[in-house]
């Protein structure tokens, strides 16, 4: 996997739990929360890993991800984010050099928005959601460039 396919899927994996992340009142009954397993098959990301399993779970603190690659070169690669309160407040972070700060906001049941920028530029912003049945999670958004060019991605998640 190259660095910056290592760098979408951290983002990727970043989104994810910022967008989800929720006070402790509502962590423990978040939809988000357990393992989820890519499928490849129904998913439309730029060169794919082989595999990506996400694992959320809550704290007093709000959601925490661990995400577990194999790229397409067979490399494994594990992330453990810390964890993530959701307010609707933007959030300086720290553990990416593609962006500095998250944004993320619940639209419905199930579903939040979120947007990552760098120095005040928007350079990720997409939507997080959970099926009504609890058994799909879909991540659909667009990513830019250090150099401007827009990626659009499109992964669902099967519940483990």
């Amino acid at each position: 996997m190259t660095v910056n396919i290592r760098r979408f899927m951290t983002t990727i994996s970043a989104s994810a739990i910022l967008a989800i992340g929720a006070s402790a009142a509502s962590a423990a009954t978040s939809p988000v929360v357990g393992t989820w397993e890519m499928n490849i098959a129904k998913s439309s990301v730029e060169n794919p890993p082989k595999s990506e399993t996400f694992t959320f779970a809550s704290s007093d603190k709000g959601i925490t991800l661990t995400s577990n690659v194999t790229g397409a070169d067979g490399k494994q690669t594990s992330h453990t984010s810390d964890p993530s309160p959701w307010d609707g407040a933007a959030h300086a972070t720290t553990d990416s050099k593609d962006h500095d700060a998250v944004t993320a906001k619940s639209v419905g049941a199930g579903i939040y928005r979120y947007s990552f920028t760098k120095a005040g530029a928007v350079v990720n912003s997409g939507t997080l959601a959970v099926s009504k049945d609890n058994s799909i999670l879909t991540i659909a958004g667009s990513r830019t460039s250090t150099k401007g060019a827009k990626a659009y991605y499109n992964i669902v998640f099967d519940r483990k």
